[in-house]
């Protein structure tokens, strides 16, 4: 018993040397601005570019961001027909 004690105190601890530094980005914020700013539509890549640059400006590190916008992108509520993103009215 203490030592499983100590190995969670240790655990609590020790940093985690394993994860990168927790960034605060709103994507679906950071997505809807950036497709009202263009009017309502822009093509998918343009705005993928738009987003992933303005995350990397608050991150700095843009390895695997792609896929991450992806998957905020098919969740923020905006319609993707072919390769143009629009506002849902």
């Amino acid at each position: 018993m203490v030592r499983s004690t100590s190995l969670a105190n240790q655990a609590l601890h020790s940093p985690r040397s394993d994860s990168s530094p927790v960034v605060n980005f709103k994507w679906k914020a950071t997505i809807k601005r950036k497709l009202r700013e263009a009017g309502g539509e822009m093509k998918v890549k343009k705005l993928r570019k738009a987003v992933v640059g303005a995350y990397a400006e608050v991150a700095g590190d843009t390895e695997g961001v792609e896929e991450l916008f992806e998957a905020k992108l098919a969740k923020s509520g905006v319609a993707v027909n072919g390769k143009m993103a629009s506002l849902v009215s």
